[in-house]
Formats: structure tokens, sequence, C-alpha cells
């Protein structure tokens, strides 16, 4: 037996383990029938010894990790994992959620976020990138961040994969799109869901079955084997040269805009009504992109919706540009400080030298509509509704994570000290100028 990673987990030794499955080859009538159906596979898993001793027929959705410590997108991705795990959990039940990644032991922070994620979450398994079962160091190799997930790829454990984005929120109209598609009978799956989403295969929003590993295996290496390019879209256009030729005969293709195009193909509408305009591949990161949806949506229908377009939304774009403009401070403290948040915590936090008392004690299930002025302006509700809709990902306490984050974006939009609750209209009278603006 073997300990994985000094952590909770507890598995085969991993050679072992490839010895007793050559000896069941040779004489499968000494083996019990659940070490025959769980091992009969060759090779290993293309993630860890631990993903190798899960077994085969894992159904796998797959992440990448490269965000480097101190980097203005580091909270952006990381943060978000724990409630995508938590998602992924609810809407994926059975599945593992891989996470490829690179953290070393000098990134302290990143390590110990990923070593509490792996051990809350039963099924999450870190791949690290440097040590791949049958790859080796892909960093040495030249293969970008955004193309480790594609390292599930033919894995001998893996029956079915999604290659997903690290900052994208698991929705359940993407969820019920991929339990259409896998009864389907088609072996691979594309979607695209927002007016930008004109690529044939979206690197974050597709998946398939590993029918044919020698043929997976073959594409991935030809992918992994191209010269290093830091180009954006550098992923799908490898998919696009590489992977789609092979593949177009036999996708499913759930599209909300770009149906009509000759090169989207096998094209069928989502399953459900999109809510919020939030589109498959949408997370809190993206609320241009969102606001763009918005605007598409208001027009006329598009002819590949059949239950869209969706409803417009009516946050305040004042609100909207707060985020957009300071949604990496904002992830920032989230990660550092909600955690340490309890039900009777009073915290003060500061925010460019504004210090900001966070009262987590009345938190509740209702919303609340803040309002918020500038002198001579005319007050502007933000619903905590939508707070905690949008932000909910960052943490399990989301309720008190709207009040810290709708406090920070009163802060910022009003440039005073305060002292608040997460009620309305209890909170605390700090000042003058606090007083008069109620």
């Amino acid at each position: 037996m073997a300990v994985y990673a000094g952590l909770n987990r507890v598995g085969f030794d991993i050679k072992d383990l490839l010895q007793e499955q050559h000896a069941a080859r040779e004489q499968p009538e000494v083996f019990p029938p659940w070490f025959l159906k769980r091992f009969d596979f060759e090779g290993e898993s293309t993630c860890s010894d631990f993903s190798t001793q899960r077994g085969k027929d894992q159904r796998v959705l797959a992440y990448s990790y490269y965000t480097t410590n101190g980097s203005p997108d580091y909270f952006r991705y990381l943060s978000q994992l724990h409630g995508t795990a938590k998602d992924v959990e609810r809407l994926y039940p059975g599945w593992i959620m891989r996470i490829y990644h690179n953290t070393t032991s000098t990134d302290v922070f990143g390590r110990k976020e990923l070593c509490r994620l792996y051990c809350e979450n039963d099924h999450v398994d870190l791949c690290h990138i440097h040590d791949l079962p049958g790859l080796g160091n892909l960093n040495k190799r030249g293969v970008v961040g955004r193309m480790w997930r594609f390292a599930v790829m033919g894995d001998p454990t893996v029956e079915v994969f999604l290659s997903r984005d690290a900052d994208s929120w698991v929705l359940d109209r993407e969820a019920a799109a991929v339990h259409e598609w896998l009864r389907s009978g088609r072996s691979f799956h594309v979607m695209h869901d927002h007016p930008v989403h004109r690529a044939l295969m979206m690197a974050g929003l597709w998946g398939a079955f590993n029918k044919n590993q020698t043929l997976m295996r073959k594409m991935r290496d030809r992918m992994f084997n191209s010269p290093r390019n830091l180009d954006k879209a550098y992923d799908q256009r490898l998919l696009l040269n590489i992977v789609w030729p092979v593949v177009k005969n036999d996708v499913l293709n759930h599209d909300s805009y770009t149906c009509l195009h000759p090169s989207h193909i096998n094209a069928t509408p989502f399953p459900t009504k999109r809510e919020d305009n939030k589109y498959c591949g949408w997370g809190i990161s993206k609320g241009t992109a969102r606001r763009k949806l918005s605007k598409k949506s208001s027009g006329s229908a598009s002819p590949c919706a059949a239950h869209d377009p969706a409803p417009r939304i009516a946050e305040s774009a004042k609100l909207w540009k707060a985020v957009d403009r300071l949604h990496n401070t904002i992830l920032s403290v989230a990660s550092s400080t909600v955690h340490r948040l309890s039900p009777s915590a009073v915290q003060d936090v500061v925010f460019s030298n504004k210090k900001v008392t966070i009262d987590a004690s009345t938190c509740d299930d209702h919303g609340h509509e803040w309002r918020s002025a500038v002198d001579g302006m005319k007050p502007t509700l933000l619903s905590m509704d939508a707070f905690m809709s949008t932000f909910y990902h960052l943490d399990l306490r989301r309720r008190c994570l709207s009040c810290l984050l709708t406090t920070y974006l009163r802060t910022a939009l009003l440039a005073t000290d305060m002292v608040v609750s997460c009620g309305w209209p209890k909170a605390t009278q700090r000042s003058a100028p606090w007083s008069a603006r109620r």
C-alpha cells in the first residue's frame, strides 16, 4: 500500500499494481472478479499514481492551473476551484475533477490551497505536470499551460472526459447539454453559447469518449510536440487543425449563435433555457462578455436558440463597471479573508487605506438591497441576490462573501470609511458623512 502526496489517501503501490495487472492477464482465474474488472487496462493514468489505482472507466473533467504566484490572475483562477469542485460533485456525480498544475513548494499559498482542495474532496485529483506518468515534464517539453488538460486524451483509465477552463463556472445548462450528448451516441461534444464562440472547438467547452485510445494519444502527442506558442488562441488553433478534421463527423454541437455557419455542423439547441445571461464558459471575470450577451439577447431571437434569447438582467451599469475594474482586487481580498469569517465574526478589512468592518453575524437567507449614493446623485440599488448568485463560487460562505464584496464596492464608490453588516437597515453608523449618505 502507498500513501499519496503525504495526504489522506491510501492506495496500491504503483509497482505492485502493475505487476498484479500483468499476472492477472496471465492467470485470470486466481484473481477476484472486482480486480479483473477494475484493472484490465494496460498502462498508467496520465495524471498520477493515485489516479491509476482508481481503475478504469473514469469520467473526468480536466482543468489546467498554471497562474504564477503574484500575477494579476492568481486569485482569479485559484479561488474558484473550491466552488467548482462542489458544483462538479453536484452536477456530475461520480465524475473526477482533475487539475493539471505546476505548483511547487515556493508557492506557499497556492500549494496550501490545492492541498486543502485535495483533502476536502475525494473526487479531486492533482496532476503535477513536472512528472506525469508516460508524459514526463510538460514544462520542459514546452507544452503551454492551456494544453496541460489535454493530457487526459488517450488515458487508459478514462472512459470520457470534458476539457474546461479554471475560471469558468459549472452551470446546470452545461451539465444538461453534456448529459444529452452522453445519450446521443456521438463520440465528441462541443459547445458554442456566446456570439464570440466562433472557433469550431472551444478549448474549454469540448469533450470526448476515449474509445480509440491510440488515435487520441496520437492527436494529443501531435499537439504537445507542436512549437511552443503563448498566443491565447493557440490551443484552439491546434484543436482546429489536428482534432477537428478527425471528429467533425462524429460530434454533437450545442450551439446558440453560430449554428447557421456552414462549418458548424451537427448543431442542436441547448436543452435548457439560459438563466441571467450566464453562458457556458462564463465566470465572474467575464462581466464584459455577459453584458454583450445581454445586448445580443435584447434584439431578435437567434435561429439557433430554441429556448433563448435570455432575459435581460437589470444590474446597475455603475456596479458592473466597478466589478470589471476591480475584480482582481476583490478576488484577492475574498481568498485571503472570507475563510476566516464565522457566524459571529466581526472583522476589519483594509481596502486602499480605508478600514471596513464586516459583521457576519446578521447574515441570513434573505436578499437585501443596499442603497448607495454620492452627494447630489440619485441612489443606486445594489441587489444582494445578484451578488449571492454571482460570487458564490469563491467560498461556501457565499452570503457573507456577498456582504464583503458589496462593502468593497460601496467603499470604492463612496470613497469613505464605514461600518456595515449583512442586513439593511441594520448597518451601524460610523461617522457623520456616512449617516448623511443614508
